[in-house]
Parts: structure tokens; sequence; C-alpha cells
């Protein structure tokens, strides 16, 4: 656990820029700058002692070091936890971009009757105008080099046996 999810956010809030503030008569908040609360104090002599020494300021100095690559015995290293974090989103985007494309290729690939829409940027934009999240625009590029795997996939898993009202298959191989 680290105090801020980046060198850049540690670097930017120094235990000197940490601020306290009054919640009730009895719960005082150190937050940093950007207003994000770091722990609660019962009164504000704590609250300042806080900024100054303690658990919070420890954790700072800890981070700091893990952060410039000294890492503790036992703990994974910075770089390692960045290459991971960047592994993860990449592959959440992949997700989305592939979650589009099948929403595209669902909506447009229809077998009756048989047409073909091209995947403009007006279609996608249409398309998508009512997800819950709209892809960016520089996002269609991806999502249209995702759609022919999709299609294959579509075209090449075999179509299920008709099945009359009365459950009976009217496949040969039944």
């Amino acid at each position: 656990m680290t105090l801020f999810s980046s060198p850049e956010e540690h670097a930017a809030n120094p235990p000197g820029t940490w601020e306290v503030h009054k919640v009730t008569e009895r719960l005082w908040k150190l937050r940093t700058a950007a207003g994000t609360d770091l722990d609660s104090f019962t009164t504000r002599k704590a609250a300042e002692a806080g900024k100054a020494f303690g658990w919070l300021v420890n954790m700072y100095v800890t981070d700091g070091r893990w952060y410039a690559g000294h890492t503790p015995t036992g703990q994974r290293s910075w770089a390692e936890c960045k290459a991971e974090q960047e592994q993860r989103r990449a592959r959440a985007e992949l997700r989305l971009v592939e979650g589009y494309a099948a929403k595209f290729v669902a909506e447009t690939a229809g077998s009756e009757p048989p047409r073909h829409v091209e995947p403009t940027d007006e279609v996608f934009a249409a398309m998508f105008a009512n997800c819950v999240r709209v892809p960016p625009v520089d996002m269609y590029d991806e999502i249209r080099a995702a759609i022919p795997a999709l299609s294959r996939a579509r075209h090449d898993r075999p179509a299920p046996p008709h099945v009359s009202a009365w459950g009976e298959s009217d496949s040969w191989s039944a």
C-alpha cells in the first residue's frame, strides 16, 4: 500500500502541503492539497502532529525510497508494479475495444436479410451513442481492426440445428 499512486503524485504532495480540516467538534481530517483524506484525528493538535511525524510521514518517506528504486525486502519493485499496471491497463482496453467490435458485428452482421454496413466514424458514433461508456473517436481505428477477427469467428461457428415446435431435431445426425 502506498499513499499515492505514482511518483509524480507523491512528489506533488509532501507532508508540508497537507492541511488540517475540521469536520465536526471532535473530528479533524488531514488532507492533501487536492482534497484526499489521509487520516482522521480527534483533536487539532494530533492532526497537526500527524503532518510532522508519525505513521503517515514514515510511509511518505518509505514510499519515496520505493519510487526511487530502493525496494524493501519481500516487496516487489516499483518498476515491476508499474509494468504490471500497464499490462492490466492494456488488457482492459483490449477487452473494451473487443466489446465495441462485438456490438458492431452483432448489430450489423444479421443473416436475414444479409447486409453489409461499412464501419465508418458516423456509423460508430450513432451505434455507440447510447452506450454507458461511449468510446472516444481515437479508439475507432482499434475497433475497426478487431472487427474482422470477430466476423470470422461468427461465420466459422456451425449453425445450431433446427428444432421443431415438438422438440424434434430436423438434422440428419440426430
